[in-house]
């Protein structure tokens, strides 16, 4: 009687069922178009590259068209009126330099900005990825708590059937009964798991998402390039833009100490019939230096040289950070996948070490749900893995 017992259990506990969902792949290629917090974080990243290009017109020459009409009345009550068009033209020649370190920091801004758009574009990617490997989880939860649930009402029959027939125990059969009713229970917490799972998909797509598959096993990358990865890791980029800007800033004080050379003209017609056909023609050139400002200009460039300093510290501590966290992530993620590997091998012997169906049964079990619960960490590993230095693909 145990014999067939077991091979029945066995058969419901193989027997695994097909199902197709959306893939990481098809999930990724939402992402862009679907996440608000990312295309926020895109259009501060557009506008800022807008500003640095607006900031070669510091370059070119400011035009303007005037035109006006004025009447007077003299003392004798005759109008006199006065006509008048022309265009002006400003070109600065030099502005101490000022123009030059305006298109630096503004292309120092816009790095900083689109470092800060990959930062979010990581962190959105590590939301859905987890919520992929979450789903995929909650998804082969369900279906091995309803294939024990089956083996266990399966178990409670037959034993009722030896009960009542007088071959079992009535301790056997409320242990059996116990063990139906807790794989009841996790059945229903699995589907509740799968429903939140699906509802952080819309909350973070905006999309129903009710199915995904995806490969359960996990490839780990060989000595991998920390010193590279670091370099191009969001938080290290982030901190070097910081540092670029101030160092730009601080340079760009010198303009407070140099004067400002610009050249002006006029194209000019005047009259007092229309069209004016006088003319009013006339060209300057400028020089501007402000040779004592109350000493502002000087405290600037101490203050502008403390913050280059600053910046420069907290760079060097980021890089320091930065490779920490993405080795001790990727420590984390071998330990994870040799946990896994460890759950796996328990998985596969199970089968295997016990003779009596009981004790079987229970170890199979068990040995399933450790191999779960150790996938669930080798992905949330893998997941921080990838966002230390935005590995998302």
């Amino acid at each position: 009687m145990y014999k067939k017992i077991f091979i029945f259990l066995m058969f419901i506990l193989f027997c695994s069922s097909v199902s197709y969902g959306a893939t990481w792949s098809e999930i990724s290629g939402l992402i862009q178009k679907n996440s608000n917090e990312l295309q926020s974080s895109k259009r501060q990243a557009d506008a800022a590259f807008l500003s640095y290009k607006q900031s070669y017109t510091n370059f070119l020459p400011q035009l303007s068209l005037n035109a006006s009409y004025t009447q007077t009345t003299t003392s004798t009550m005759q109008a006199q009126s006065q006509y008048s068009y022309g265009l002006s033209a400003t070109q600065y020649l030099f502005r101490g330099f000022s123009s030059y370190y305006n298109v630096q920091s503004t292309y120092a801004g816009y790095q900083y900005s689109y470092a800060l758009f990959k930062q979010t574009e990581t962190t959105v990617y590590y939301n859905v990825y987890t919520a992929f490997n979450n789903l995929l989880i909650a998804q082969r939860n369900l279906e091995l708590q309803k294939k024990i649930l089956i083996g266990r009402k399966e178990n409670t029959r037959l034993i009722n059937l030896n009960y009542l027939s007088g071959t079992e125990d009535k301790g056997n059969l409320m242990q059996t009964q116990a063990d139906q009713a807790a794989a009841e229970y996790r059945v229903s917490s699995a589907e509740k798991n799968l429903r939140l799972a699906r509802l952080k998909f819309y909350q973070l797509l905006g999309v129903n998402i009710t199915t995904v598959e995806g490969n359960m096993e996990i490839a780990i990358i060989s000595n991998p390039d920390f010193n590279k990865l670091v370099e191009g890791s969001t938080d290290y980029l982030i901190s070097k833009y910081q540092l670029d800007s101030a160092i730009i800033t601080a340079k760009a004080t010198i303009s407070e100490f140099l004067p400002a050379v610009s050249l002006s003209g006029n194209l000019r017609k005047t009259g007092t019939d229309w069209p004016p056909n006088a003319d009013g023609n006339s060209w300057s050139l400028n020089l501007s230096y402000p040779f004592f400002t109350g000493g502002s200009n000087i405290f600037d460039k101490m203050i502008n040289d403390i913050r280059v300093d600053q910046a420069r510290e907290s760079f060097e501590q980021t890089k320091k950070d930065a490779y920490y966290n993405i080795e001790a992530a990727y420590e984390n993620l071998k330990d994870a996948f040799e946990r896994a590997k460890i759950a796996q091998a328990k998985y596969l012997n199970g089968l295997v070490s016990y003779d009596e169906w009981y004790r079987i049964e229970n170890d199979y079990i068990n040995a399933q749900l450790s191999y779960i619960n150790s996938q669930s960490s080798v992905f949330s590993a893998q997941a921080n893995w990838y966002r230390s230095y935005g590995g998302f693909e």
